[in-house]
């Protein structure tokens, strides 16, 4: 099948459903620019679960009057729309097996059991990074700035390791585009704490993941993140 389109424009969630769902006049003067239009949307997991009903409501709508296709790109898909009964189409006809192929990583949630402090994870951080797997590249993802910066602050200065990076939101967008090509262009491996920012759009990788306590969707993005073959 062959689409053919003008040009492409690339906007936010926000700025779409805005246009969707308003009565300003100002946005809903976009709203015919949605009319026989191919809608690519990236990460569609990070919507929150409390709009998957009006997502689908809407969309589907949409779809069928304007002659619009959504594509949804996902690790982790949302069940926004049921592909058992039809609803939705996935692409990779042979998922599995491309899944298959590409099971290279070892889930452990041990440490999930049962509730754990900080003071506990520094301990297992300690025997990890000093013990264990003193040669492999980390990731830490905490929950909460406070949480990320004190791990940070503990393997920096108490265990004196000086190939450590802290990420997160309360970093500048230039000081953070920095940290990230470091990352990326390191020959050597490296310790990053942060926060869940890097478990969407973020192309980097490490030999061993730890995350915060979180749903199973943010544990499978965190587990993009380790993929050092």
């Amino acid at each position: 099948m062959l689409y053919r389109y003008k040009g492409y424009k690339s906007i936010t969630f926000v700025q779409l459903l805005e246009s969707i769902l308003t009565n300003n006049n100002r946005s809903i003067k976009k709203f015919n620019n949605i009319c026989n239009s191919i809608i690519v949307l990236d990460e569609v997991q990070a919507i929150p679960h409390k709009y998957w009903l009006l997502i689908k409501r809407v969309f589907r709508e949409i779809a069928d009057q304007f002659n619009c296709y959504f594509i949804f790109v996902t690790a982790t898909m949302p069940l926004i729309f049921n592909e058992e009964k039809g609803e939705i189409k996935e692409l990779a006809t042979d998922k599995v097996e491309y899944f298959m192929i590409c099971d290279r990583i070892e889930l452990d949630l041990s440490n999930y059991r049962e509730e754990i402090d900080l003071d506990i994870f520094k301990k297992i951080i300690e025997a990890d990074l000093k013990t264990e797997y003193p040669e492999k590249s980390f990731l830490f993802i905490l929950n909460t700035i406070k949480s990320s910066i004190e791990i940070y602050n503990f393997i920096k200065h108490d265990l004196e390791y000086k190939n450590v990076i802290y990420l997160s939101k309360n970093l500048v967008t230039k000081e953070l585009t920095k940290r990230i090509e470091k990352i990326k262009n390191a020959d050597e491996p490296l310790i990053v704490v942060s926060t869940q920012l890097v478990e969407a759009g973020v192309d980097i990788d490490f030999d061993r993941v730890y995350r915060d306590f979180a749903p199973l969707d943010s544990i499978n993005q965190s587990c993009g993140r380790c993929n050092v073959w």
